[in-house]
């Protein structure tokens, strides 16, 4: 048993990256994709091709780092951005330290709940919106129910069944191991051997019975995991109004002073998720907008720029 335990915390950090591969995707894109990040009295402010994006300091909650990163912490829980420390010189990284030192006094402007594409012209869609918990729910339960989550949990249904099957078989041979006064192998195998069909019988249509009640729960634990972490997330969100406009350049969207210009090829595809529109993005995450936002004839707008620019099927661009 210790050593079963052993074994699984020594597995369990590629456990958990085999579980975020299965929740997040495959990588959008074969190769890296180039990122400018420019730091100064304003913010952050995330450059490429076909992005760019703002987050002013308050927004930022300080420096983690490990021996491969630099993590800039921002105020959305488990999204940082990541610096890699072998695309950095000394330097720069010295510099991102300073910038987001412990106890660098943070920008004095308030949170900036405005529409920062009010101004501009031309005839985008334009709406805004919040996300309710409702609403983060279903997102939740579209990443539980992702294909790779469905097979991830068959394979753990039938770890956890083999693992239940010979927990039995793997104690008697364990202590007939230990025994200092163990039977010969030759007398004690073929006893192993008739102890399959009686006493390893048993606990093996045990844990088959243990394995098919935890897939029958499977779908209301998910339900309920999903409300209760949409509930969760909707309390750790940042407060203010969003707002989105989408034109044929892509999509801008805002937030209480921080801000992103998306071009259409930063998308795979365009879901109808009950009450919300999602857009997957390329590096896996995705961009949600509530339907109950549009106007009829915004929203009518809006799907035909995604017929447009987008992949039907969700793919990638």
């Amino acid at each position: 048993m210790t050593l079963a335990c052993l074994t699984l915390h020594a597995a369990y950090p590629w456990l958990l990256h085999q579980r975020l591969v299965a929740a997040i995707g495959p990588p959008g894109e074969d190769t890296p994709v180039p990122m400018t990040y420019r730091f100064d009295d304003a913010g952050i402010t995330q450059t490429n091709a076909d992005l760019e994006a703002f987050l002013p300091w308050h927004l930022i909650k300080g420096l983690d780092e490990d021996r491969l990163h630099l993590f800039v912490l921002t105020d959305v829980e488990g999204e940082p951005i990541v610096l890699a420390k072998a695309d950095l010189t000394t330097a720069q990284a010295d510099g991102v330290r300073a910038w987001t030192a412990a106890g660098r006094p943070l920008s004095p402007h308030p949170p900036d709940d405005t529409d920062p594409f009010a101004d501009e012209a031309g005839d985008a869609v334009r709406i805004a919106f919040t996300l309710t918990a409702e609403d983060r729910a279903a997102l939740v339960t579209r990443t539980l129910d992702r294909p790779a989550m469905r097979r991830a949990r068959m394979r753990g249904a039938v770890l956890l069944f083999v693992g239940l099957s010979l927990l039995v078989p793997g104690i008697v041979a364990f202590v007939w191991a230990v025994d200092p006064y163990r039977v010969p192998f030759s007398i004690a195998f073929p006893l192993f051997l008739e102890m399959a069909g009686t006493d390893f019988l048993k606990p093996a249509i045990g844990a088959a019975a243990v394995v098919l009640l935890v897939l029958a729960l499977g779908p209301w634990n998910r339900r309920w995991a999903a409300r209760e972490l949409g509930r969760d997330l909707a309390r750790e969100a940042r407060p203010g109004t969003s707002y989105a406009h989408a034109d044929a350049r892509g999509l801008s969207v805002a937030q209480g002073g921080a801000w992103a210009r998306l071009g259409w090829t930063n998308f795979r595809g365009c879901e109808r998720l009950g009450e919300l529109i999602v857009l997957p993005m390329r590096w896996g995450s995705v961009l949600p907008l509530p339907t109950r936002a549009f106007d009829p004839d915004a929203l009518a707008r809006f799907e035909a720029l995604a017929a447009r620019h987008l992949p039907s099927d969700g793919g990638p661009s």
